[in-house]
């Protein structure tokens, strides 16, 4: 499922690049030309997903407007790089007695289109990724917290939190059970749709939104520290 999620994404984003090179076809830019200009959308695509994840954090509200802010930062971004990719070309001309002298587009340099670009490419990403997506085995857990027997889908469990001598079964709704079960126990309990990422977390992989260095987050924001054993497999989740 990972190769297939993989080459479905390389041929996806090849599809989207020629798409918006045939698009830049009209602004009079020959094939070659178009499919360079249509590159210099990757940074700011790679640069929106990547910020906005972050911009999510901070509840709805504070979620728009520092998306209004990544999008001015990105489109300034975009205007430079689209001039320069534009001299570029125009330096390479100059060199052809056919040189012709084509100025850069308006709409080339205009916000709305470049973050229309951005979204839509942004969108289809999501749908390839989403329509290769791992389906996770459900299984019905049960254990004991605080005298009382517990009985949970695993798909409800967020993470398991060691902590000494206790270990804390927290729910997507940020419930917590305590519980005596070890949480290398809670591993082989748990299955393949969770990871270990530190000695004590352990973490449902369809959850995890983004991985840095030696940390995580998870789709409700929460930040799961990585040790230095662990960050090579987590590292590996986001090449899936």
């Amino acid at each position: 499922m990972k190769i297939r999620r993989t080459t479905a994404l390389i041929a996806y984003w090849t599809a989207a690049l020629i798409i918006v090179a045939m698009i830049l076809l009209s602004l009079d830019y020959s094939f070659t030309e178009a499919l360079f200009m249509s590159s210099l959308f990757s940074p700011g695509v790679v640069a929106a997903k990547f910020f906005l994840s972050q911009a999510e954090k901070g509840g709805s509200n504070k979620a728009v407007i520092n998306a209004v802010y990544i999008f001015g930062a990105i489109a300034v971004m975009e205007f430079l790089l689209i001039v320069i990719g534009h001299r570029l070309l125009e330096y390479i001309e100059e060199q052809s007695p056919l040189y012709l002298g084509i100025g850069v587009a308006d709409i080339l340099v205009n916000p709305v289109f470049v973050a229309v670009i951005i979204l839509l490419i942004l969108a289809g990403e999501h749908l390839v990724r989403q329509k290769y997506k791992e389906t996770s085995e459900v299984r019905t857990i049960s254990f004991t917290s605080d005298r009382h027997k517990m009985i949970m889908n695993s798909n409800e469990i967020s993470y398991i939190e060691s902590n000494d001598s206790e270990v804390w079964v927290v729910a997507n709704d940020r419930r917590r059970f305590r519980n005596k079960t070890g949480i290398s126990q809670w591993e082989n309990l748990l299955g393949k749709d969770f990871i270990r990422v530190h000695r004590s977390y352990l973490v449902r992989k369809e959850l995890i939104q983004e991985t840095l260095y030696d940390s995580l987050t998870l789709a409700d924001g929460t930040s799961i520290p990585v040790s230095r054993k662990y960050r090579d497999i987590v590292a590996s989740l986001s090449d899936n």
